[in-house]
């Protein structure tokens, strides 16, 4: 049996930082939550972000060698697990127009550009 709870009895914090917080408010469940075994306490915390800031995708666009004079449209693609490097990669590409002018997979902890990278060389 699983047991799934709403939204609301999860209440994250997300702000432009790359700690989330995590508190569950066990006042707010309604569901069972004897087959978790009190797993359910052990999910509070604090997670580092792996998604890219505005800022961090600013970064990105700037190792890229994207000029700052174009305007630009970012995608960010959910991260991965790259096993070689041992470490989590999120993809960004950087678009203008709908046409594709850079990418790469970015570590999020460092910025660090670390595999398919295509860097920015000219309209």
């Amino acid at each position: 049996m699983i047991t799934v709870f709403n939204r609301k009895e999860l209440i994250i914090s997300s702000i432009d930082s790359n700690i989330i917080p995590l508190k569950i408010d066990p006042e707010s469940i309604t569901a069972d939550t004897s087959p978790l075994c009190g797993a359910e306490e052990i999910l509070e915390g604090e997670y580092k972000r792996l998604n890219l800031t505005d800022t961090q995708l600013e970064e990105a666009r700037q190792r890229l060698n994207v000029p700052s004079d174009i305007e630009v449209q970012f995608t960010q693609e959910t991260p991965q697990y790259w096993y070689a490097g041992a470490r989590w990669l999120v993809y960004v590409g950087v678009y203008a127009d709908g046409k594709f002018l850079a990418g790469a997979s970015f570590d999020p902890l460092n910025m660090e550009m670390c595999t398919d990278i295509y860097t920015y060389s000219g309209m």
